[in-house]
């Protein structure tokens, strides 16, 4: 009911690739690009391997970036609504981390984070990951610099042996590709960078009320609108000051945000203008 209710009407090609696998306790090294479900890839599996009767955390999600980390928690939070006593924490850089600690030793199952949080969470001693069965890198290839990959193999240390890692990253640079082969487990590898083709629209807007100087952020925001296979329409609602700000994202992302037209092209976003289907390429 959750998966139906988040909107996930059929598997996508990444989800459908890993979650079986991901079901048996295999690692996996998964390649695939944004915005084609690798959110419900992890976590479909990893809330149905939770056992609601240990009052433990048992899963862990790491994330680069406090934006990217607080959308997927939302998504996670939605999956698991009817899973009874299923219990999700996000926890980033800013807020108080007194409070964290006081939340961990409530009843957590699920620990959503981002790098810079569970480096605090270790240097504290608080980072109990002695009951984590599964442990997920969400843009490995960002996580696993230099400065990561210590802290990643701190904390693998701390896993149980039987513990199960899931990568997935648009880009195996050879910082993922070494890490794989030091502490991945025989991993079951996906790639699915093909093109795919679009096959249908959304009409879900996503207004982003103020300008982030990073694209990465900015994207993190605005690529909620368009999802897998679907169109998406991001509007930005901007003041004078941010248009310096939009300016250096153009440029960094090498693509021009333009204006709102005061005709826009319905075949753009309304469904009804998409009724033929269009043919999968996807092998």
């Amino acid at each position: 009911m959750g998966i139906f209710e988040t909107g996930w009407e059929k598997p996508s090609p990444i989800q459908e690739e890993s979650i079986p696998i991901a079901l048996s306790g295999r690692d996996i090294l998964a390649r695939a690009k944004n915005g084609i479900g690798k959110s419900g890839a992890y976590l479909i599996p990893l809330l149905e391997r939770l056992d609601l009767k240990k009052d433990k955390i048992q899963a862990m999600v790491i994330f680069p970036t406090r934006e990217l980390a607080l959308q997927v928690s939302q998504i996670c939070i939605q999956v698991r609504k009817h899973m009874g006593g299923a219990k999700v924490m996000v926890t980033i850089r800013g807020p108080n981390l007194r409070d964290d600690i006081m939340r961990v030793d409530d009843t957590v199952h699920v620990v959503i984070v981002t790098s810079g949080r569970i480096l605090d969470l270790i240097k504290k001693g608080i980072a109990k990951v002695d009951h984590v069965q599964m442990i997920v890198l969400d843009e490995a290839d960002k996580l696993l610099s230099q400065d990561f990959v210590q802290i990643m193999e701190d904390i693998i240390l701390m896993l149980p042996k039987n513990r199960q890692i899931l990568l997935y990253s648009a880009t195996f640079p050879l910082s993922v590709q070494k890490f794989m082969n030091s502490h991945l487990q025989k991993p079951y590898e996906i790639n699915l960078m093909e093109k795919l083709t679009l096959k249908g629209v959304t009409q879900y807007y996503a207004y982003v009320t103020e300008c982030q100087k990073l694209a990465e952020t900015y994207l993190h925001r605005i690529r909620r609108s368009g999802r897998f296979r679907h169109l998406g329409l991001a509007i930005n609602l901007i003041t004078y000051d941010d248009c310096f700000n939009l300016k250096s994202i153009e440029e960094q992302l090498g693509t021009e945000i333009k204006s709102i037209p005061s005709n826009t092209d319905k075949s753009l976003y309304v469904a009804e203008y998409h009724s033929e289907p269009v043919e999968d390429e996807t092998p």
